[in-house]
Parts: structure tokens; C-alpha cells; sequence
């Protein structure tokens, strides 16, 4: 069974670098731009990993406010925070939100990340 991976991701070069990179690796793939979009697709999609984006343009709350919330909904879910902030506040927030990894992008392109996800899930 193909493992499905969500992407929250404001930056369309980003996201769909990611989504190429995730898709070839051969995961099933929903990226999304704005939270609006993720509370209306999340549970038709059902996701087995999350890519949240820590810092989403435009919007109130971030990425960090909807870790406890995908972890409430999906416990079984695997949540990785990406950010652009090598923090280690951000870091032990996110992960007492509820988030498995949190990895700051410029050390996890998408091909690093496709790679570790591709070692842990396929």
C-alpha cells in the first residue's frame, strides 16, 4: 500500500519540489498552500505523514498551532515540522505540540528528506 504524505507548504518552488521529489520516490502526494485548503482536505486524504511547514504566509496561526490539532485527529500520523529556523525553542515546542521531527530545510532538501522518509516507510 502506497504510503500518502500531505504537504503544507506556502512556497509554491518549495512544495513542489518537495511533492516531485516525494512522488518519485513513490509516495502518494497532496500538497497544499494554505491552511484553509489542509482543514478542508485532510480527512478525505488521510495522511500517513505530514509536512508542516512552521511558518505559513499570510496566515494567523502557523504550522505550529495545527500540531496538536493533526495529532489529536491522526495519532498514527507521522508530523514533521520544516522550517527555516534553526531553533532549539521552536524545536522542543514543536515536538511537545506533538510533531516527530522537526527539520530546518536548508539541511533537508528534498532529496535528503525523500531518502529518510523512503528508508522509515517503503
Amino acid at each position: 500500500m502506497t504510503k500518502k504524505i500531505l504537504i503544507l507548504e506556502d512556497e509554491k518552488i518549495i512544495g513542489k519540489l518537495y511533492q516531485k521529489k516525494l512522488e518519485k520516490t513513490g509516495f502518494e502526494v497532496l500538497w497544499l498552500e494554505t491552511i484553509q485548503e489542509t482543514k478542508d482536505e485532510f480527512f478525505k486524504f488521510k495522511p500517513d505523514i505530514v509536512l508542516l511547514d512552521h511558518s505559513i504566509k499570510g496566515e494567523e496561526k502557523s504550522g505550529m498551532v495545527l500540531v496538536s490539532k493533526i495529532r489529536k485527529a491522526l495519532p498514527q500520523a507521522m508530523i514533521i515540522m520544516l522550517s527555516n529556523y534553526s531553533d532549539f525553542h521552536l524545536k522542543e515546542k514543536a515536538l511537545k505540540k506533538g510533531a516527530d521531527e522537526y527539520l530546518v530545510k536548508i539541511n533537508n532538501p528534498p532529496a535528503v528528506l525523500a531518502e529518510l522518509l523512503k528508508k522509515k516507510f517503503l
